[in-house]
């Protein structure tokens, strides 16, 4: 059974795509667990970002395959950003990767809803 879940969804308005973690997002080993998985791609950390006004941090990478950031805020939501080509490249690893669920996706669900 697979520790932690997943979503790959567009952002909101379809402006590109995201990892976005539910089950597990705020177990302290996320994060370990995740840059174990994508060992592959070899992700190097660059100098953290507090965000201090929503408290959340950013975390970003360099890597064999591109830049991306972790985001991780007080309420355990965690997200992975990056360019499209690799976001794409991330959730084929973690799919991949038995401690990782990827979840179905609506995408009527990301559509900005006209006022």
């Amino acid at each position: 059974m697979a520790k932690y879940s997943y979503k790959y969804r567009p952002h909101f308005g379809f402006t590109g795509f995201l990892i976005e973690f539910f089950k597990g997002s705020e177990d302290a080993d996320l994060l370990k667990d995740v840059l174990i998985a994508l060992e592959s791609i070899k992700p190097k950390a660059q100098p953290l970002v507090d965000l201090w006004m929503n408290g959340e941090v950013m975390i970003p990478f360099e890597s064999n395959i591109g830049e991306f950031e972790i985001s991780k805020d007080n309420y355990d939501m965690v997200f992975i950003l990056g360019k499209e080509s690799v976001t794409k490249m991330i959730h084929e690893i973690l799919e991949a990767n038995s401690n990782f669920l990827s979840l179905e996706v609506n995408f009527d669900d990301y559509h900005l809803k006209k006022i």
